[in-house]
């Protein structure tokens, strides 16, 4: 049960780590082409 428990830890935490270098992503993007369109 516990290591079961640990491997679903780490699944969620790697989703999770993996979703959120996404939104960095396309937030860092939807921040250039702002700038972009400003200038």
């Amino acid at each position: 049960m516990a290591t079961a428990f640990c491997i679903a830890l780490l699944v969620i935490a790697y989703s999770l780590s993996y979703n959120t270098q996404q939104i960095i992503a396309m937030s860092i993007n939807q921040s250039n082409s702002k700038t972009c369109f400003d200038h």
